[in-house]
């Protein structure tokens, strides 16, 4: 292809974030030290659909206590807050999570204390959902904290289908990258529920099963955004095109 500018060159280059996973080894828990918990975690956004946590709610049979934090009271985020499967814990607030049959929702957090609060759960979630053509090669920095963190992703599986990982296949595809939610816009139906938290629990009450699967999951998400390698992609770019 011919290109008219730079700029026109430049825009077919994909940029792809870059984490240090060392970061979060003081945070990450033992198995015994985790809640039978999955966590959505990162601020509201339509496009990240935290209200997919209370359809798994249902499904999980009252075996793993569910949340959300980092949900700010907007104009958006009140469907979540005003629905009455919720409990919203206000800041400051010390609350005892007992209950399977309602969401504990909380507010925007300090990052720190943020991921520590998370890194007791085994799942976190993150459905991170945009057309397909917009994603390129793209993992959100809420959903790498989320692995980084030490817990097993519940991601979209709409993302995992239309995303490549390093090795060329979708991340759908990569074994023990993930738990994939199909969801069905047509008529807002998660297609794979059952299965989806059939998994979720098989790991959740199997402490070798799990741990194996959270050490494999790291280094799929390492060998695709770990900082050294991102960052040696775009100064290969940029290579490229100067």
């Amino acid at each position: 292809k011919q290109f008219n500018s730079l700029f026109e060159k430049r825009a077919l280059y994909e940029f792809k974030i870059g984490l240090d996973f060392e970061q979060f080894t003081k945070f990450r828990k033992q198995f015994s030290e985790k809640i039978d918990r999955a966590s959505y975690f990162g601020r509201f956004a339509r496009f990240k659909h935290p209200q997919r946590v209370l359809d798994l709610r249902k499904h999980l049979k009252g075996k793993i206590i569910t949340e959300m934090r980092g949900l700010e009271r907007s104009i958006g985020a009140l469907d979540i807050y005003n629905h009455p499967d919720i409990i919203e814990v206000k800041k400051g607030q010390d609350i005892k999570q007992d209950c399977f049959d309602k969401t504990y929702v909380y507010g925007p957090y300090d990052r720190d204390e943020g991921m520590e609060e998370v890194s007791k759960s085994k799942f976190g979630c993150s459905f991170y959902e945009l057309d397909a053509r917009a994603y390129g090669n793209h993992v959100e920095f809420a959903m790498l904290e989320i692995v980084g963190l030490g817990l097993i992703p519940i991601f979209s599986k709409h993302w995992g289908d239309n995303t490549k990982h390093i090795s060329g296949k979708p991340f759908s595809q990569v074994e023990n990258s993930g738990i994939y939610l199909e969801f069905r816009k047509q008529d807002k139906v998660c297609t794979n529920i059952d299965e989806v938290c059939k998994k979720i629990i098989e790991l959740n009450d199997n402490e070798n099963l799990y741990n194996d699967y959270v050490d494999r999951c790291i280094e799929v998400y390492k060998q695709h955004s770990s900082t050294d390698v991102a960052f040696q992609d775009l100064q290969k770019t940029i290579g490229k095109i100067l």
